[in-house]
């Protein structure tokens, strides 16, 4: 796994507090800040040593300046800090804090301290709000036109806004992680520090790929790669060859991420970085697992491992026992493999946000899956499938949120410069009121105008109104379909569920479908191929339904389809030939690329024959989905129907439920397959199989036989 608070403090790691190389190293205090600089960066390898040399440099400031006070204290927190040595760094937070009553740039060092002391723990979160605290003083104090001036350390503002942008990037936002990488570039350039201004232009491309603007993130690694280059400094390139690792990573190039990340692990040994080569190794552990080379994974991670531990690393510590337990189950190694899971689990639970933990729970998921575990496979999807939905409904308020308040701000500076033409009218018709006799001619065209110009702001209020109901009636639009095929979302298909009353007695079919091997796509052709296959995959099943059929996108590659007045037959008709509807010819891109696509099906009609009980909507989607997931596991581009249950309960059909498979074997639940699945010797399936009488059906001979399965 590769989280992005993780990766990104590879970049941390390799000394962010590296020494501006503006110029030779002076005598006064400045010059003294720029050696204690370089000393944090040396702390990430031997902390005592950094902490000793950084209390003796502060040591022989005899004027007692605040700056030299103030970020020996700050350096030795965050050397402390980023070694796990938290009581001590705390102890230098309070220190901060008792300066911080007379001078404020020591308060927001305190904040930045505590965010290092939060990242290095893997609190992401906390971290972020920290170093948010810490920019509010930066921001005003050390911007070049800041008054009164102040003696801020450019330095201390450029960690902060590392941190910040970091914790942008956990949170998803990444337009507000580009705007603190934007700033960090101009904070380094200003200074003429070549180091962090390679290190800074590398993220900005990192966030412009995340803001699928690849023409921008091209043009900033080219231009990291270059003040790297005119700077010489090893480290400095290896941290550069990390942030094109990264970005080759994000563009699904692994070839490439291998071929930088290996070459930055040699330049690192050979320079002596212990801590860069750890989360180079921990980089390398996840291109290995997602190339097939479990065995190589777990080599790397046994070599990075005990230097995270030395250093109290917990963050990278987490990521290596994440990727250890993936490489374990690749090598089939199930039982060891899931205990260390339920372990890391609980550590991403404790520490992360929920965009981390959801990309954790997938992967264990997809793992399991092709280890063999199809029930705990199943078990991890549906609690990633809750946790998904808590993000998107996270997500979608936060943008109604964005949406409102722009508005807001429009509306509000348009009532500024009505009142200001509501000031100026007061004023003229107090004027009017002073002029005698002769000027009532003039008195009369300023009504006339102030007449025009209440009917100018009547009808500007007018058009005002009608934006806002525009703009709620796409803001109700965009929340009720799905922006890349135009379906009915879930929030929908919910919606016509309440109104049918499904939420008591659901009655109708449902087909659950999703597109095979959909991965594979994304991985060989690109998310722009797979986005060109969903939109195919939606007009081809819209196309298949009736008019008074509801389609919808359920998220990712799973579709949803609700026809109310189908069953029997019909429903099994239906099913098959929304399947052939797919693999009836392939999807084409612009370039001429044809992708075979295929679907797997899982459906039923409610209530379910036989036992005529009631169940919600809710569980008859999950009974879809399990028959979707018999599907997958009969070979995939097939359909898969309930046809009968003799569950006459509640209770019983949540024993079905519980366990289909053992309900199929138990004679409790009849499935039917379609179309039919090959026989071992070409002819009759073989005895014991459970096999059902087909259906009989009224189109005879127009599809493939489907087959019953008991």
């Amino acid at each position: 796994m590769r989280a992005r608070g993780v990766v990104l403090a590879v970049v941390l790691a390799f000394g962010a507090s590296a020494a501006c190389a503006a110029g030779p190293a002076r005598a006064d205090a400045s010059g003294l800040v720029e050696l204690i600089d370089n000393l944090v960066r040396r702390g990430d390898e031997t902390p005592q040593t950094a902490i000793d040399s950084i209390t003796e440099l502060s040591s022989t400031d005899a004027a007692g300046s605040p700056l030299l006070r103030r970020t020996a204290i700050a350096s030795v927190g965050i050397v402390e800090a980023r070694n796990g040595l938290n009581a001590e760094a705390m102890q230098q937070v309070a220190a901060l804090g008792a300066l911080g009553r007379s001078d404020p740039l020591a308060e927001a060092d305190a904040h930045l301290v505590r965010a290092e002391i939060e990242v290095n723990g893997g609190h992401n979160e906390a971290s972020y709000q920290q170093a948010r605290a810490a920019l509010s003083t930066f921001a005003e104090l050390c911007a070049p036109n800041a008054r009164p001036a102040s003696d801020c350390d450019y330095r201390e503002w450029w960690r902060a806004l590392d941190l910040a942008q970091r914790g942008a990037a956990d949170q998803g936002n990444s337009v507000v992680a580009a705007s603190y990488a934007q700033t960090m570039v101009d904070v380094a350039h200003r200074a003429g520090d070549r180091p962090r201004e390679a290190i800074s232009l590398g993220i900005g491309a990192l966030q412009a790929e995340a803001n699928a603007d690849s023409v921008t993130a091209n043009r900033l690694m080219a231009q990291a790669q270059h003040v790297a280059r005119m700077d010489g400094s090893p480290w400095v390139q290896v941290r550069v060859a990390v942030l094109g690792g990264l970005l080759h990573f994000r563009r699904q190039q692994p070839e490439a991420v291998q071929r930088d990340y290996e070459a930055a692990l040699v330049a690192a040994n050979a320079a002596g970085l212990k801590r860069p080569a750890m989360l180079l190794r921990a980089n390398l552990a996840d291109a290995y697992i997602h190339e097939g080379r479990p065995a190589d994974a777990l080599a790397a991670i046994d070599l990075a491992l005990p230097v995270a531990k030395q250093h109290r690393d917990f963050r990278t510590e987490r990521l290596l026992l994440h990727n250890a337990t993936l490489a374990k189950l690749a090598l089939h190694r199930v039982a060891e493999a899931k205990v260390e899971m339920a372990h890391v689990l609980e550590l991403w639970q404790k520490d992360t946000g929920p965009g981390q933990r959801q990309e954790a729970l997938r992967e264990f998921s997809d793992a399991l899956a092709k280890a063999g575990d199809t029930a705990g496979a199943i078990d991890l999807f549906h609690k990633e499938d809750a946790l998904s939905k808590e993000i998107r409904a996270a997500n979608k308020a936060a943008a109604e949120a964005e949406l409102r308040a722009r508005y807001d701000q429009d509306s509000q500076k348009r009532r500024i410069e009505l009142l200001g033409r509501d000031n100026l009218l007061k004023s003229a018709e107090l004027a009017n009121q002073s002029l005698t006799r002769r000027l009532w001619m003039f008195a009369g065209a300023a009504l006339v105008l102030l007449g025009v110009l209440a009917l100018m702001m009547y009808r500007r209020m007018r058009e005002l109104n009608r934006t806002l109901v525009k703009h709620e009636a796409l803001l109700r639009a965009h929340s009720e379909r799905d922006a890349l095929t135009g379906l009915a979302n879930r929030r929908q298909f919910r919606e016509v569920m309440r109104v049918r009353g499904g939420e008591r007695a659901f009655k109708g079919a449902l087909l659950m479908v999703d597109v095979d091997h959909f991965k594979r796509v994304n991985d060989h052709y690109g998310h722009a191929a797979g986005d060109r296959v969903l939109v195919e995959v939606a007009r081809r099943l819209s196309a298949a339904m009736r008019g008074d059929d509801l389609v919808a996108r359920w998220g990712g590659e799973e579709f949803l389809v609700f026809a109310p007045n189908v069953d029997g037959a019909e429903l099994d008709l239906l099913a098959e030939r929304v399947r052939l509807a797919m693999n009836q010819a392939p999807v084409m891109l612009d370039n001429g690329t044809a992708i075979e696509t295929t679907v797997s099906i899982g459906y039923a009609a409610f209530p379910l024959p036989a036992s005529h009980v009631q169940v919600t909507w809710e569980q008859a989607v999950n009974l879809a989905d399990l028959s979707l997931y018999t599907a997958k596991n009969q070979g995939r581009n097939c359909a898969v129907g309930i046809v009968r249950t003799t569950a006459v309960s509640s209770e019983a059909l949540r024993e079905v439920e519980a366990d289909i498979a053992q309900a199929r074997h138990d004679g409790r639940v009849t499935l039917r397959v379609s179309p039919e699945p090959p026989a071992a010797d070409g002819g009759h399936p073989p005895r014991g199989a459970g096999l059902a009488p087909e259906r009989p059906s009224a189109a005879a001979g127009s599809l493939r036989p489907s087959l019953d399965l008991t």
